[in-house]
């Protein structure tokens, strides 16, 4: 069924099992050296690429690894962060940090995405406007894989507690994808015209954007309650393995449904609405086992166990941090920075990508500067939030690739109205792409030096009372903590994973 060269020199299984090695290996390199994994990975995949003969150039990958491959494992790997993100909001912290989290999730990301979809036409000559917006929420989404690790790091140390500057980081980077991603399901589906002028057809994809959100509400919800029925869920492996079946189900079947279905030559459904209800599911889902809520009752016996589990969605959320980074992660960023082929991209492109890439950031880091106006935080600490939001990687790695891939999809279904409008569009998917590769390289590592350097100078290191709990500002009840221990050294709180304590009292706080 796999082939007889399936593990053969440049077959599937051989290739894949390279790329995994390689991005393996150059993640533990830049982890050794104090930078993200993520890099490593990335680099791997891009040197990969560039380093074999031209034969490979018939792959979007590394030769020998199938197109549709390449795609699953992009699938895979932004279900499995998804889930551990959607597992770790928290909606009390939320509450708790008020109305500044609520503008840091909301203006900061809309403005870049804005901004990016303005300076795009002049830059890269990007005339559709729904394109350009595609590439700004996909730009827009912050990297809780670099910030809240870091952010951990600074809180331990005592910088910011007594202003509880991370707790309003971590609560905002909860919802700060969700907001990307929703943006970008909205500008995609408005972005790629096929070809068809019918009215049937542009009315079915007016209504995409809005009935991706809307599905994705409604199946994230329903599979929450699902999952809610704790008393067949009762041990974590079992509460893992749903999670990330009906996950990997959503994303995959919403993935099928977009190849195979269509309404007047027009696709009603696509892949990011599976990918949004994974997230939607797996944050409803934490909050039922957290507040005993969603369970029905069959016969009269209630399928919810009679204590609450707060510690539930950390457990599953560390099963899956375990799945993501031996297996996700390596696979995800190794295949990404293999789409990046310098025999295809000019010098021109990439000096373009870096000033858009910058001009988004001039317009997000204003935006999170003014966000916080009218709190009691000084300048340096409004700035501090403002460029420690800096740092792009897991969604950008995810997404980038996705508008080629659409463009890739009508070109093959003879969808274009002429080859000069083919050209275009595939010259701006390879744009897009090379952009999001190139914004992960040069923010990432910046935004993790700034906090590491910059924090212990901005921040006010809070100097508990002698003999008092030297982590716990008072009243610092929404403290970061490392439920499993994972958070020490970088990465193990990686994403909206930053795992955090509830009102517990300081025995149970770190």
């Amino acid at each position: 069924m796999l082939g007889e060269d399936f593990m053969l020199p440049w077959g599937p299984g051989w290739t894949l099992s390279v790329i995994w090695l390689a991005a393996t290996i150059g993640g533990a390199a830049m982890k050794a050296i104090g930078m993200p994994s993520l890099l490593g990975n990335l680099i791997a995949g891009i040197i990969l690429k560039n380093s074999i003969d031209n034969a490979d150039i018939n792959f979007k990958s590394v030769r020998g690894l199938p197109d549709s491959w390449a795609s699953d494992i992009i699938t895979f790997g932004l279900v499995t962060i998804f889930l551990r993100g959607g597992l770790e909001i928290d909606l009390d912290l939320v509450k708790k940090a008020g109305k500044v989290a609520a503008k840091l999730t909301f203006f900061p990301g809309c403005s870049e995405a804005l901004a990016v979809a303005i300076f795009s036409r002049w830059i890269f000559g990007m005339e559709n406007f729904g394109l350009g917006l595609s590439m700004g929420f996909i730009l827009a989404a912050v990297s809780p894989a670099v910030v809240v690790g870091a952010m951990f790091d600074l809180k331990q140390a005592g910088y910011g507690v007594k202003q509880n500057i991370p707790v309003i980081v971590v609560a905002a980077a909860s919802f700060d994808d969700v907001v990307a991603i929703s943006g970008f399901a909205m500008a995609i589906s408005f972005a790629i015209d096929a070809g068809h002028s019918e009215t049937d057809t542009k009315l079915v994809e007016g209504f995409h954007g809005p009935l991706t959100i809307i599905v994705g509400l409604i199946l994230g919800i329903m599979c929450s309650y699902f999952n809610a029925q704790t008393r067949i869920w009762n041990t974590v492996w079992k509460r893992t393995a749903v999670v990330l079946f009906l996950g990997v189900f959503l994303a995959f079947g919403a993935k099928y449904l977009e190849h195979n279905w269509t309404v007047a030559h027009a696709h009603p459904i696509g892949a990011s609405t599976g990918i949004l209800a994974a997230l939607i599911m797996a944050g409803c889902t934490a909050y039922h086992w957290e507040h005993g809520t969603g369970a029905i009752s069959i016969c009269g016996h209630n399928m919810a166990t009679e204590e609450h589990d707060h510690k539930a969605a950390h457990q599953v959320e560390h099963n899956l941090h375990i799945l993501w980074d031996l297996i996700s992660q390596p696979l995800l960023f190794g295949v990404v920075g293999s789409y990046l082929d310098f025999r295809l991209i000019s010098v021109e492109t990439f000096g373009r990508a870096v000033l858009l890439v910058f001009c988004g950031l001039v317009f997000r880091t204003a935006a999170a500067y003014f966000a916080t106006h009218g709190t009691d935080l000084t300048p340096k600490e409004r700035l501090f939030i403002a460029f420690a939001w800096m740092p792009k990687a897991t969604v950008q790695a995810a997404l980038c690739g996705y508008p080629l891939y659409l463009i890739n999809q009508v070109t093959l279904a003879d969808g274009w109205k002429n080859e000069e409008e083919q050209e275009k569009y595939e010259k701006w998917g390879s744009d897009i792409l090379a952009t999001g590769v190139l914004a992960i390289l040069m923010t990432a590592p910046a935004g993790l030096i700034f906090i590491q350097k910059i924090g212990p100078k901005w921040l006010e290191k809070y100097e508990p009372p002698e003999g008092g709990d030297e982590t716990v500002a008072p009243g610092e009840v929404e403290a970061l903590v490392a439920e499993n221990g994972e958070a020490e050294g970088g990465e193990g709180s990686e994403e909206a994973g930053a795992l955090v304590a509830k009102e517990e009292g300081p025995e149970e706080q770190l």
